[in-house]
C-alpha cells in the first residue's frame, strides 16, 4: 500500500489527501479540475473474499462504452487493486420531493441508454438503485458501474451479494443477474423517483429481504400517477421476468409511449400448446376425458386457491430465518448516511444496512434511506 501517498498518481488519478487509513484505505483525489475519491481493496486479510467478489462485478463494466456510462480507473495494487472515480451528485437525495412523472420517464430512459452499452456487452449491470443514478459533470443523468460498493452486513447469510432493497426476485432467489433483472430494479427506482420513498421500509438487511419476499414491489396507486406511468412502472417490476421489458429498445420504446400518454403494451408470456389427440387413439381421448372431468371435479370441490406469482422462489422462506441484526449491523463497513455525494461512503441513502458507518468501498454500502 505504500505506493499510495499524496502526490502520487494512478490511472490518470493524483493523490491529494487520506480520508481514511486502514485495511482498506480511502483518499481524495483530482484530475484536470475534478476531484473524486480512490480506494484500495486489499485481497488478503479478513476481508478477502468480499473485496474479490467486487472485483469480478467492477469487470461487469469492462469494455461498456457509453456517455451516460461512468467511466472509473482501476488497476492493481500490491496485494490487491485499486477504483477510482469522479465525485458526483445523486439525481435524487432523500428527502428531496418526489420528481415529476416527465422528468422521472427521463431519468429512467436516460439509465436504459446506459444499459444498452451493458446489453450489447451480454451482461447485466446487477446493483441498479437510487445511489447509482447520478448527474455527470455536465448535469446529465449517468450510470455509475457495479462493483464500487460492499454490500451491508449480513447479506451473505441471505445468499446474496447485493443489497436486497432494489434486487430482482430472481437475483434474491440467487439467481443471474441478467438485462430482465436490471428492469425491476429500474422499476424500484422509477418508484423512488416517483414517490420520494424507499422501496423497502426497513433498513436492516435481512428484514428488507424478508419484506421483498412479501411484497416484491411496492403499490404506486396511491400516487394518482398517469394511467400510461403506472402501466410502465407494473410492467417493469412484473414477477415474472417474462413480463418484463426484454431488451434495451424494448425498454426506450415503452418510455418514450408513457411520455406521449400510452400505456406499455403488456407481454403474455409465451405458453406451450398442448397437441391434440391423434385420430384412432380412442383409448388416449378416453382417458383424457376421464381425467378431465376429474380435475374439474377436484377443482370445484377442493376449490384450489389461485397460483401465488411467487410459487417458483423460495427466497421468502429463507428470509423468515434471518435474524434481524445479528450481523455487526453497526460495523464500519455498512454505512449508508445521507450526503450529497455518490462518493461518500455513509453516502448510500437507498439501501440497508444502517445509518451510521462507512462502508469500505469509497462511497456507501447502500443509500440508507
Amino acid at each position: 500500500m505504500s505506493a499510495f501517498s499524496v502526490g502520487s498518481v494512478h490511472g490518470g488519478w493524483k493523490i491529494t489527501a487520506l480520508e481514511r487509513d486502514g485495511s482498506t484505505p480511502r483518499y481524495s483525489v483530482e484530475s484536470g479540475g475534478r476531484r473524486g475519491t480512490l480506494t484500495v481493496y486489499p485481497l488478503s486479510g479478513p476481508r478477502s473474499v468480499q473485496h474479490t467478489a467486487l472485483g469480478a462485478r467492477l469487470k461487469r463494466a469492462d469494455g461498456v462504452v457509453h456517455e451516460r456510462a461512468v467511466k472509473v480507473a482501476a488497476g492493481r495494487a500490491a496485494d490487491g487493486f485499486y477504483v477510482a472515480y469522479p465525485t458526483l451528485d445523486r439525481v435524487h437525495k432523500l428527502g428531496s420531493p418526489p420528481l415529476p412523472p416527465e422528468e422521472a420517464l427521463d431519468v429512467v430512459r436516460a439509465v436504459g441508454e446506459a444499459l444498452s452499452a451493458y446489453e450489447a456487452k451480454r451482461t447485466a449491470h446487477g446493483e441498479i438503485d437510487a445511489w447509482c443514478v447520478v448527474r455527470d459533470a455536465r448535469g446529465a443523468v449517468a450510470l455509475l458501474p457495479p462493483g464500487l460498493r460492499l454490500p451491508p452486513p449480513g447479506v451473505e447469510r441471505l445468499g446474496l451479494e447485493v443489497d436486497p432493497g432494489y434486487a430482482a426476485p430472481e437475483v434474491l432467489d440467487q439467481r443471474p443477474a441478467t438485462i430482465r433483472s436490471d428492469m425491476f430494479s429500474l422499476g424500484l427506482v422509477l418508484y423512488r423517483l416517483l414517490t420520494g420513498k424507499r422501496p423497502v421500509t426497513s433498513k436492516d438487511p435481512g428484514a428488507a429481504f424478508a419484506e421483498r419476499g412479501k411484497v416484491p414491489a411496492p403499490d404506486l396507486s396511491a400516487a394518482r400517477l398517469p394511467e400510461a406511468v403506472q402501466a410502465l412502472y407494473e410492467k417493469l417490476t412484473a414477477v415474472d421476468p417474462r413480463r418484463r421489458p426484454q431488451t434495451c429498445k424494448e425498454l426506450l420504446e415503452d418510455v418514450d409511449q408513457a411520455k406521449r400518454g400510452v400505456a406499455p403494451r403488456p407481454r403474455e408470456p409465451k405458453t406451450a400448446s398442448v397437441e391434440p389427440v391423434r385420430a384412432g387413439g380412442w383409448l388416449l381421448s378416453f382417458l383424457a376425458s376421464l381425467a378431465l372431468a376429474g380435475g374439474l371435479y377436484y377443482v370445484a370441490t377442493v376449490r384450489l386457491p389461485p397460483r401465488d406469482p411467487l410459487a417458483d422462489y423460495s427466497f421468502p422462506l429463507r428470509g423468515a430465518a434471518y435474524e434481524a441484526g445479528s450481523d455487526e449491523a453497526g460495523s464500519d463497513e455498512a454505512g449508508s448516511g445521507e450526503t450529497g455525494s455518490a462518493n461518500d461512503p455513509a453516502s448510500g441513502e437507498d439501501s440497508t444496512g444502517g445509518e451510521s458507518g462507512t462502508s469500505e468501498t469509497g462511497h456507501s454500502s447502500g443509500e440508507g434511506e
